[in-house]
Order: C-alpha cells, then structure tokens, then sequence
C-alpha cells in the first residue's frame, strides 16, 4: 500500500459518504472537486498529484469491497458455505439478501463464487502458462485456476463500482447488473490478457450480432479459446436475465425462464451463475443462444462462437478499478504439463 493511500485509509474509513467520495475521486476522468475534497479530508500535501489521488482511491474502493467480501464469507455457516461452491448448490448470497432487504429472492439461481483461487494454485497456473511450450496444452485444472481468478475479478470489479451506493454484494443481484453487461465484458477480457492468454484466444460477442437475430437481447459475453484445448464462455452478469418477477415475453426474465425450461438448460445455467464460465460445447451455445433470442429449440454450435462480432466498448484507460492480476511469482514447484457503444450501461 502507497504512502498517499494509507493516509486517505487512516482519514476515509469504509462508511458510506467515505466510499462514495472515493468511487468519484476514482472514477477515470473524475472532477477535480472530488479529489481536491480527499485531499482536504485525508490533510495531504499540494504535493501529492490528482494522479495519485485518483489512483489511491480506487484501489481503496478495491481493498474496502475485498475485506467486505471477505467477512461475509467468515459469517457463512459451514455447511452454507461449503455449498456455496458446488454448481447449483447453496443460496448463501439470496439468504443474505433475503433477511437483510426482505426480498424475495427465489428463483433468481445460485449466489456467485465469491473467491480467489487459492494463491498457490494461481502462481503455479500462471507459471506453466508461460513456459508452455509450442503444441503442448495446458492442463484443465490450470485453466480453470485462470479462469475464476478472471471471474473472481471482474465481479470485485462490478462490486466496487456499485459501492458508493452502499450495496455490498447486492450489487452482483439481477436487478443491479442489468445494463452492466459490457463493463463486465471488458474487465474479463483484459484480466484474461493480463494473466497471458492472447488477444487472438478471447472473442468479444454481442447477442445480438452472435446469434444473427435482430430480435435478440442485447447482451456482451465473452469466449476465452483456454490454453487447454477447450474453449470457455464467461459471462459474469448473465444474471440479470433471471427474474422470475418478470419474465413475461419481451421481458427481462424471459431468457432465465426459457433457459431454466429443460433439465439441462438449469444445469448450465447453474453452473454459468455460480462460476462466471462454463466450457463451451454445441448444447452450451444452443442453451444460451435460445435463451437469448427468446427461441426455444434453437441449435448453435459452439465454433461459431470462436470469432468476435464486436469490439469492446471500453479501453484500458476506463477501467480504473479493475484489480490488477496478483504478482506473477511461483510459490513452490509449478511447471508442468462510428455507432455510439452497443455493450454500454451504468456500471
């Protein structure tokens, strides 16, 4: 932790005025007024740039959602939380919401993981990725390691964004992420490439031009060609999509009821929700293409997935509070085996 963001620690505590002066102070072109009122409120010097102040403050929003999320997970029972993490299993996150905002939250599928691969097991990852040698392929464990280390950050990401507001995790629930789909887009995409897979092997799609429906929901995802040999779709605010106050035709909720339609259409989107990914076949595809075009029945095979049909609506200058991967640094034996923007809604 820098010197500049200790001081604003000390003076800016994790409450809800604190964190909201933060997030603006932060935010990629924010007003001087903001980050001249943490200087005053955390008393540093008129040597310490706006620069610095932007930056320091975002990777606070970043630290304060961390320990947030971190001590909702000590205050999980044990036997909630270790269904948290089976696909499809627990309700850790609806519970919460459920006792603490009385909502209703039935329906709306399992609470996302919300953790990091275990360090270890992300260094050793990242080390066999960069010595992979021409030809050879990288174990799926391995991939999968890089792969909820992505989702785990593009969900802290989407979190800290909505943290001025004061909504912790509920801002990962349906209604919050709506019209988040192209941040959520952009901060998978880049953590991807910050964690060494090619630019070439992440496929940047929008619902609509995807699936080659006019009628279809307008939606970002991504499809990560994982150095393993399979090939993922990672989609961290498909959520939005299960409303089961509100899945009437044309509504919102419709492509969560169509695809919660068949045994296997809930299957995978249990595990999508949960995980953020979900390897990518042609039954995948055709689940989540007929969702998102509202046409039950519809068959799309996976490689028409393998090339973008859009470009990213936000560049790496914008994404102030996307948390940079760990240090790349093995623990241990590791190697081995010009329209306006279409992804665009409020963070």
């Amino acid at each position: 932790m820098s010197s500049v963001q200790a001081q604003i620690r000390a003076s800016l505590p994790p409450a809800p005025e604190s964190l909201a002066l933060l997030q603006r102070a932060g935010d990629v072109d924010p007003k001087r007024e903001f980050a001249e009122r943490v200087r005053q409120q955390a008393g540093l010097s008129t040597d310490v740039s706006l620069a610095e102040i932007k930056h320091a403050s975002a990777a606070l929003v970043i630290d304060y959602t961390t320990e947030y999320l971190e001590g909702i997970a000590k205050s999980v029972p044990p036997a909630a939380s270790s269904a948290q993490h089976a696909p499809g299993g627990g309700a850790v996150m609806q519970a919460m919401l459920s006792q603490r905002f009385n909502v209703d939250t039935s329906g709306f599928g399992p609470e996302p993981v919300l953790r990091a691969p275990a360090p270890r097991d992300l260094a050793r990852a990242r080390t066999r990725l960069a010595v992979l040698r021409p030809g050879r392929k990288l174990g799926s464990e391995d991939a999968r390691v890089l792969l909820e280390q992505t989702a785990w950050s593009a969900r802290r990401a989407l979190i800290a964004v909505r943290w001025g507001s004061n909504l912790g995790t509920e801002a990962l629930s349906s209604q919050r992420v709506q019209g988040a789909c192209g941040y959520g887009q952009a901060c998978t995409a880049y953590h991807l490439q910050d964690l060494g897979l090619p630019a070439d092997k992440i496929h940047i799609h929008q619902a609509a031009n995807a699936f080659g429906d006019a009628a279809s929901f307008r939606h970002a995802f991504v499809v990560a060609e994982m150095p393993d040999g399979k090939a993922y779709l990672v989609d961290c605010t498909f959520r939005q999509f299960f409303r089961p106050d509100d899945d009437g035709p044309n509504h919102v909720g419709e492509p969560g009821r169509i695809m919660r339609g068949t045994r296997r259409g809930r299957e995978i989107a249990n595990e999508l929700l949960a995980n953020g990914f979900v390897e990518l076949t042609d039954e995948v595809a055709s689940a989540y293409g007929a969702a998102l075009t509202a046409t039950p029945g519809l068959q799309v095979s996976a490689s028409s997935l393998l090339r973008s049909t859009e470009e990213i609506d936000y560049d790496r200058g914008e994404m102030a509070l996307l948390p940079a991967p760990p240090p790349f640094a093995p623990s241990g034996p590791a190697l081995g085996g010009e329209e306006p923007p279409k992804n665009r809604g409020p963070p």
